[in-house]
């Protein structure tokens, strides 16, 4: 493995910490044959969500706008990406009936990191880790059937094919990509009741989760 670099520092709520059954293709020595090399790993499983603002006519997209991110707390990526939808409705002059709609969709996912040590002078609050997808080699879950398919593939698109069926260490969806609040909808209903109703339910499901998770 090579060199994870600088760590991030992160204030996402921990929902999971397990080791993980994982397999790299390499070499130990970086001179002799590649081969399978199992190993386990301890994960951090981050809850991240994202927000997004787009602008449509007719139904099709016509202009991607700003994307958000939590800070300090769970989900207020998502509460400044309502604040700003109605005032660029409010700047637009878009209504519940316009041509123009302006949405807003949002995703949850929990995501792998590797757990760091904070670095002298650090942030004190949240944590610092070593993201997965920062490591140059590709991390699998580890599966004898499907990774001796791959070992023993005869040409490249047998082996291609091998390789790509060996489910790799990712991002786990908790909500995929949804629309949480539009201005045809949720301004005729008033505001942002959908959004809220979306707030209540999510924070709820993470203050259950991190009760029971040993984390």
């Amino acid at each position: 493995m090579r060199g994870l670099g600088e760590p991030i520092h992160h204030r996402g709520p921990v929902v999971e910490v397990s080791s993980a059954d994982l397999a790299r293709w390499g070499s130990l020595s970086g001179v002799g044959p590649a081969a399978w090399i199992r190993f386990q790993q301890e994960i951090c499983w981050v809850r991240e969500p994202s927000a997004e603002i787009s602008f449509r006519h007719g139904g099709k997209l016509l202009k991607e706008g700003p994307r958000f991110c939590d800070h300090p707390r769970f989900l207020s990526g998502l509460e400044a990406g309502v604040d700003d939808a109605v005032q660029l409705c409010e700047a637009y002059s878009v209504g519940p009936d316009s041509s123009l709609e302006i949405i807003l969709e949002t995703a949850i996912h929990d995501v792998p990191y590797l757990k760091a040590k904070p670095p002298l002078g650090g942030i004190s609050s949240g944590a610092y880790f070593h993201p997965i997808y920062a490591i140059n080699d590709n991390w699998f879950h580890y599966d004898e059937t499907l990774m001796a398919a791959y070992s023993s593939a005869a040409g490249e698109a047998e082996r291609h094919e091998a390789w790509m069926a060996i489910p790799r260490l990712m991002p786990r969806s908790v909500v995929e990509c949804q629309v949480v609040w539009s201005s045809k909808l949720d301004l005729a209903e008033g505001g942002t009741g959908r959004v809220e109703r979306f707030l209540r339910e999510q924070r709820g499901v993470l203050a259950e989760l991190l009760q029971t998770a040993a984390v």
